[in-house]
């Protein structure tokens, strides 16, 4: 059952009291639909500062993906998090780009020759035109790789 606006702000608030036992006075300040395939919240709120009466603003920062809270204390923990997420590409979608396919084409062909090569077949003749293409294939790899380098 989805959770009204309400029951999710206080949810929020729950879980960033848990880490900040003296908190009050807890708002959200802004809220990032989309962050990395969730939503992260800031979420504003004063505190006691350690060994003392005197209360001081602080901003804590939640990060909800499907339900999984995690909560960063400062903008540090955040990064860190941030900067620690790999690139989780899917694999069919790095095959089906532009450089995707041409890579599955050369292989195919490559795959397709060398198989005619070693076939035991001694009628099996490589066609000229694939000699060719193989050439012109591991010349654009090769070429694009001294380049890049």
């Amino acid at each position: 059952m989805a959770k009204n606006a309400l029951e999710m702000q206080q949810e929020i608030f729950d879980i960033v009291n848990h880490y900040n036992s003296s908190a009050k006075d807890l708002f959200i300040g802004q809220i990032r639909d989309g962050f990395l395939g969730g939503k992260l919240y800031t979420v504003g709120f004063n505190a006691k500062k350690q060994n003392s009466d005197e209360y001081d603003a602080y901003i804590n920062y939640v990060f909800d993906k499907d339900g999984d809270f995690r909560v960063y204390r400062n903008d540090t923990q955040l990064l860190d998090m941030v900067a620690s997420i790999k690139d989780k590409s899917r694999w069919h979608d790095k095959i089906f780009s532009t450089n995707g396919i041409s890579g599955v084409i050369a292989i195919i062909m490559t795959v397709a020759i060398v198989y005619m090569a070693l076939s035991n077949s001694t009628e099996t003749k490589i066609p000229d035109i694939l000699g060719n293409a193989l050439t012109i294939i591991l010349g654009f790899y090769f070429g694009k790789a001294t380049k890049d380098s």
